[in-house]
């Protein structure tokens, strides 16, 4: 349930898409990107810094319930609408952002550190006033750097054609693993992140050899690297 609540997220998503979808693609793109990330801030804002109401209906929103709905993650499905639809504008045009989004990225790191030095939000999770902002620059950052190589490596699509059985099975080594490294905690997140990656890729593969394994851990993606590598040559991705 720690993990598979983002599915029913998901879901969420396609609903917002079929009934909004034509609505959202005549607005200004920036506008409810930037609309967004602040409705996103404030709601989870009022989730931590106000006490829970004692009506029933209200107190919904502040207990589990309250984050698994869209509202919370609504700056991620506005982002990634507009970034499918204005796709290869955004690629053409991201490099004249290059400072802005570096800046904003830093800015964004420093504020959520802050936060947690400071003891204003010591959550390590997702549900925190300040993870809207970061998370949109961090995308940014992804898709800025995107723009500066020519081709998409081999080892991205193979980690991409198990991301979501890597998503539904890491939650159960991490814990597992513990601290491995107490003396360094960069050392540690390293190999917490490389075993954890490792051993959910060859659990992924092994249950995906029966039919009945992608119900379970979800299905293995079929992306070739050739034919990735065929829409840069052809000039079908800027």
């Amino acid at each position: 349930a720690a993990v598979t609540y983002f599915i029913v997220i998901i879901l969420q998503f396609y609903i917002l898409h079929f009934l909004f979808s034509k609505y959202l693609v005549n607005r200004n793109p920036i506008l409810m990107v930037l609309f967004s990330v602040l409705f996103a801030t404030v709601y989870w804002g009022i989730r931590q810094f106000i006490p829970q109401p004692e009506s029933p209906i209200l107190a919904w929103f502040w207990d589990r319930e309250g984050w698994m709905l869209f509202l919370g993650w609504l700056s991620y499905f506005i982002l990634g609408f507009y970034t499918g639809i204005y796709y290869e504008k955004l690629m053409a045009n991201i490099k004249k952002y290059t400072w802005p989004i570096l800046l904003g990225t830093l800015l964004s790191t420093a504020f959520l550190i802050f936060n947690y030095v400071s003891g204003v939000s010591t959550w390590v999770e997702s549900k925190r006033f300040d993870i809207p902002i970061y998370v949109t620059m961090i995308i940014l950052l992804f898709f800025l750097f995107s723009a500066y190589f020519k081709y998409v490596p081999k080892f991205i699509i193979f980690i991409s054609n198990y991301s979501f059985c890597i998503y539904l099975l890491h939650y159960f080594f991490v814990n597992q693993l513990g601290l491995l490294r107490e003396d360094s905690a960069i050392r540690n997140i390293v190999f917490t992140f490389i075993i954890t990656v490792t051993v959910s890729i060859c659990l992924a593969y092994l249950i995906n050899q029966f039919k009945w394994g992608k119900y379970i851990i979800g299905g293995i993606g079929h992306i070739k690297y050739e034919k990735v590598y065929e829409s840069y040559k052809h000039g079908k991705v800027d």
